[in-house]
């Protein structure tokens, strides 16, 4: 928010040359001079006002905005400096099972997960946020940004991966150290990752020593100081028989408290956007030194003058009379 504090003169003093200024109008006013700069004119010359009262009223008034000019006028607006928000990269599980719908009868779990995170996008407009999806791979949706409106739209258009292909897995571990390499160059006063999965690590197996494990990302994590909080959404993995097995949290759990951050697990819409809602009341913004922003206008002041002054040129330059 801006607040403007109206119109001043940075050089006040500047002012002073109106007493002056106004004696020698004072002076010139009562000594009415000729008012014919030539004695006698040869034949074919015009007469000449040479203290003609609009001629004068327009040079005095090109002075006087002069001298406004020199006292610098300038409008002052305060400027509230969003440059100290949080990094945050919120990073989001694209895999198949997000197309569950045990959140919200009528919507998917990305469905919900995307409305919730838009809400906490809304109420960030301090904060740059980047949006890093995953499945099996990591992917940078949207750099880090203050465009909030851009941000959202690809929020919005974010789709699942098909099911039953080799990108259809879920690789915590690839994604959080992605997003701490995201992070990394960021320069805000504090850096967060919100993790949301509704999956467990089955990238970073023992047949594959080449990924990142989830315990290694968050040493990482911990390591150039981001927290991480992680989010569980829904009520566990659905297996061919058609029984549920509940969610294994324990790698998410320890993200968490390896980096100092929070874990929560969401069972329906209504307690995911709760969640946010509490990250939002825990990532406070540092608000920023608000600054005054000072807008200069001396030159349209200066730029007056010097037209009325040539105005009075014209005026006292001007025939009074015609030739004899």
């Amino acid at each position: 928010m801006n607040w403007d504090l109206g119109i001043g003169l940075l050089e006040p003093w500047a002012m002073l040359g109106v007493i002056p200024l106004g004696y020698v109008l004072w002076r010139r006013l009562r000594s009415r001079p000729p008012s014919l700069l030539f004695p006698s004119r040869p034949a074919g010359v015009p007469e000449t006002g040479a203290s003609r009262p609009t001629a004068l009223a327009l040079r005095a008034a090109a002075l006087v905005l002069g001298l406004v000019a020199l006292a610098r006028p300038a409008t002052r607006e305060v400027v509230e400096d969003s440059s100290r928000g949080i990094e945050i990269a919120l990073v989001m599980d694209m895999s198949s099972s997000m197309q569950a719908t045990d959140l919200d009868p009528k919507r998917s779990r990305l469905e919900v997960a995307k409305s919730s995170a838009l809400e906490f996008i809304r109420a960030r407009q301090q904060d740059r946020i980047a949006l890093v999806t995953f499945a099996r791979h990591a992917d940078l949706a949207c750099p880090s940004t203050r465009d909030h409106g851009a941000l959202s739209a690809m929020v919005e258009d974010l789709g699942s991966v098909r099911p039953d292909t080799e990108e259809d897995a879920t690789g915590v571990g690839n994604a959080v150290a992605y997003a701490a390499d995201v992070l990394r160059g960021r320069s805000g006063t504090s850096r967060v990752m919100i993790v949301l999965t509704d999956g467990e690590e089955n990238v970073a197996v023992t047949t594959a020593p080449a990924e990142i494990p989830p315990s290694q990302a968050a040493a990482a994590c911990a390591a150039m100081g981001i927290r991480v909080h992680t989010i569980a959404v829904g009520a566990g993995t659905r297996l061919p028989d058609g029984s549920l097995r509940p969610l294994d949290t324990t790698a998410l759990r320890q993200i968490a408290d390896a980096t100092g951050g929070a874990f929560f697990e969401a069972r329906d819409a209504d307690r995911l956007a709760t969640v946010y809602r509490q990250l939002d009341s825990l990532e406070s913004s540092e608000a920023g030194v608000p600054r005054v922003v000072v807008h200069d206008s001396w030159h349209l002041f200066a730029l007056l003058a010097m037209l009325l002054w040539l105005s009075g040129l014209i005026f006292e330059l001007m025939p009074t009379g015609g030739a004899p």
